[in-house]
Order: C-alpha cells, then sequence, then structure tokens
C-alpha cells in the first residue's frame, strides 16, 4: 500500500464551536424549561403545604379581593393579582430567559450563519441567501479552475518527467505529489478548507467497499459527502478507483470540514488523467532515446 498524508487535516476552534452551537442552544432551553418545572412543582408543594386550599389559584399570602377592589384603577385590579401570583412570575421569567436565549443564539454570527429571515416586532432582519451563493460559488470555483488549468500546463509535464527522471518515480509518486500541492492550494483564502489523501494499490479501509465498487463499475470517482456540514465527527470522500498500466490505484480522499462538489471531482480525475498522459509521454521519450541510442 502506498499512503501519504504529508498534513493531517486540522479542524478549526471555530469549527468545534460552530458544530456545538445547536447541542448548546438545545441544552439551554431544556435548562430554562427544567427550572420552570421544578420551580412549579416546588412552589406547589410549599403552597399546599401551607394552605391547601389555595392550590389550584397559587395566590401570594396576604392578599385579598379587598385589596385589589381598593385600587386605585382598573390596572391594578386586573394587573396585580397576575403579577403577585407566584406560579406566574416563574412562567414570566421562564418565558423571559427563553427569550433572552434565542435571541442571543441569533445574534451570534456562528448561528447567524445560516438566518435567511428574521422578524421581531419592528426588528426585521433578512439575508439575501441566493446572492450569497452566487458569490461563493465564483470565489471558490476560481481557484480550483486555475489548479486545473495549471495540470494541464507545460510546468507539470516538465515537473512530472523530472520526478520520473531524478527521482525514478512511479505513477503513484507523481500522483502523491501534485496532491500535495493541490492540497496547499486548498489551504490558502478563499478555500481555506484541508483534505487528506492516500492513495492504495491494495487492501483499502472496508468502510469504503461500496464507493470502492461503484466507482469501478462507473470507471468514474465518487463522491460522499456527510449528511451534515457542520458535523466534524464524519468525513466526506472522493474515492476514485484508477486503471493505470494494467494496475487499480484507489484514491481516497476525505475531509472533515468540507464538502467536495463537481469542481473537486473534475480537478482529481483531470489529475489522474494528466500523470497518466505526462508519463506515457516520458515512456514515448526514453523509447525514442533508446532507439536512437542503438541506431
Amino acid at each position: 500500500m502506498y499512503s501519504v498524508t504529508p498534513a493531517n487535516e486540522k479542524r478549526t476552534f471555530f469549527q468545534w464551536i460552530n458544530f456545538l452551537i445547536p447541542y448548546l442552544y438545545t441544552i439551554g432551553i431544556l435548562a430554562i424549561l427544567l427550572w420552570m418545572a421544578v420551580a412549579a412543582i416546588a412552589l406547589a408543594i410549599v403552597t399546599f403545604r401551607d394552605d391547601p386550599a389555595s392550590l389550584l389559584m397559587l395566590t401570594t399570602t396576604g392578599t385579598s379581593s379587598s385589596d385589589l377592589i381598593a385600587g386605585t384603577s382598573w390596572l391594578d385590579v386586573l394587573i396585580k393579582p397576575i403579577l403577585a401570583s407566584d406560579f406566574n412570575q416563574i412562567v414570566f421569567k421562564g418565558l423571559f430567559m427563553l427569550l433572552v436565549w434565542m435571541l442571543l443564539f441569533l445574534v451570534v454570527p456562528l448561528a447567524f450563519r445560516r438566518l435567511t429571515r428574521f422578524k421581531f416586532f419592528n426588528l426585521e432582519i433578512e439575508v439575501d441567501a441566493a446572492a450569497q451563493t452566487v458569490i461563493e460559488t465564483i470565489e471558490v470555483s476560481a481557484p480550483k479552475a486555475k489548479l486545473m488549468a495549471y495540470l494541464s500546463s507545460s510546468e507539470a509535464t516538465d515537473r512530472t518527467i523530472a520526478l520520473l527522471d531524478a527521482e525514478s518515480a512511479q505513477f503513484a509518486d507523481v500522483l502523491a505529489y501534485f496532491l500535495e500541492e493541490i492540497q496547499a492550494g486548498y489551504k490558502k483564502s478563499p478555500l481555506n478548507t484541508n483534505f487528506s489523501f492516500t492513495v492504495y494499490t491494495h487492501n483499502p479501509p472496508a468502510e469504503l467497499n461500496e464507493l470502492i465498487a461503484a466507482s469501478r463499475e462507473a470507471n468514474a470517482s465518487i463522491i460522499s459527502n456527510k449528511a451534515d456540514p457542520d458535523n466534524v465527527m464524519k468525513k466526506s470522500y472522493f474515492v476514485y478507483a484508477y486503471q493505470n498500466a494494467e494496475r487499480e490505484f484507489i484514491t481516497v480522499i476525505s475531509s472533515y470540514t468540507s464538502l467536495f462538489d463537481l469542481f473537486d471531482q473534475y480537478l482529481f480525475e483531470t489529475l489522474h488523467h494528466t500523470v497518466t498522459r505526462n508519463q506515457e509521454y516520458y515512456e514515448l521519450l526514453i523509447a525514442v532515446a533508446t532507439m536512437d541510442a542503438n541506431a
């Protein structure tokens, strides 16, 4: 097996935060609801012990109907009993905490990234998701197109010939060299992504058998992206079972932090075909040189 992973993929602190935010958000809501339930039960126990008859009404001790009627306005008559109720205070406090908690996670940029529209009273926030998607697609596509153009250039051909000539490299060695270059290019802005790669000649991981079989059947690469892009515990995969000189090379490219798209697929497939073409060109040069030497 030939295996090269020169730079293990790193998941950044902010990616971990982005992954954990939904769980923190849910835990916070459950904690507030649990506090409301516990407080209400504790109040019911205390009320039942002190004044069982008032359990269902949960009125505050010392408050009577005559006190309410003697209020200076109808607001005192209607609002004061509501505010004076210990149970209502628990509900109001719980609802207030829920409101603050939800607003907090709408304001935090990491959680706000997926928000397209939010309205609260007279405050309305809206994000043009379609326009943002177009901009991001253009920004991401351009560097990948440049890398693809580089692989088809005479510079890449000359580098392949130099590797094969000076270092007696094989197909997998040249493939790994250019994968390292692509890996370095992906780390730069605006891509800012990481991936790991391995080239297998035998005994690939068993969990990839289905993807490898699908690649063999289609005679093309296969992409398998994780369902949740923010889940940094799972990987997205590019798998390519590639035939070169009657030998199979299985290229596995994986990423915890990004998804693969058609641009990635075309780029990595182009890499395999370009290395094969340049290798054949090198072998032709060697054959011609040998014929000239024997002539």
